[in-house]
């Protein structure tokens, strides 16, 4: 069993305190997320699909000249300063959890970021508009037990209210096991499948490409918002 593990926090992220520690090179952040920033350079070390992330991030700063940017779900904060990195100058960051929102912050403050608003409200509380809006791998938790977002189209009229051009939000399929392990998925009517994602995303969002996060199951979808004349 994990060092992190508390009695209290169940599953996923709630299932591990975070802590921050820092040496002379580096900050290290232990948690649901587990990364490592050189202080210098602020180079990232995490798991492959954070590069995967960090690449889209890159591509969408070198064709488009976005500045606001949401990381919904935002947890200790890797996808944030990913952003800054890439040159968002407003960035918000979102999350349920006030321990995470601290790590946040003091990690912002020890690498002198300004621009990082870390705010710890529930989903669909915030109602700015931004350019590139992230949605980690929380739409499961959202569907199943927010008792406003109990299916994909209240969940995508909320997150097109606040997009302006990009959302990138990550898709656990009904195949993962750790879908299949929670057993949260049966306390909604509709159906928890990968098939009613893509026809309630398609209604707001036109598919710009789908990118293997982890494995076959856990999959980041690039979108653009329709803009109607």
């Amino acid at each position: 069993m994990s060092n992190y593990k508390d009695s209290k926090r169940k599953v996923g992220s709630q299932s591990e305190i975070p802590s921050i520690e820092e040496n002379s090179n580096a900050i290290i952040v232990k948690g649901y997320q587990n990364f490592t920033i050189d202080k210098t350079s602020l180079v990232i070390n995490a798991k492959s699909k954070f590069e995967k992330i960090n690449k889209v991030l890159e591509e969408l700063r070198d064709t488009q000249e976005y500045n606001s940017f949401c990381d919904i779900g935002c947890s200790s904060g890797i996808v944030s300063i990913l952003a800054y990195k890439n040159n968002f100058k407003n960035i918000v960051s979102i999350d349920h959890d006030p321990e995470y929102i601290g790590i946040l912050q003091e990690l912002a403050n020890k690498l002198n970021i300004t621009n990082i608003d870390a705010k710890m409200e529930s989903f669909g509380a915030n109602k700015g508009i931004y350019d590139v809006v992230f949605c980690g791998a929380i739409i499961h938790w959202v569907w199943s037990l927010t008792s406003d977002f109990t299916s994909f189209e209240k969940i995508f009229e909320y997150l097109t209210s606040i997009t302006n051009n990009i959302l990138l939000i990550e898709w656990i399929s009904e195949r993962d096991h750790a879908i299949r392990g929670f057993g949260h998925i049966t306390k909604n009517k509709e159906n928890y499948t990968t098939a009613n994602f893509d026809r309630c995303i398609v209604k707001y969002f036109k598919l710009i490409k789908k990118i293997e996060l982890d494995g076959f199951s856990r999959i980041l979808y690039v979108v653009e918002k329709y803009h109607h004349q």
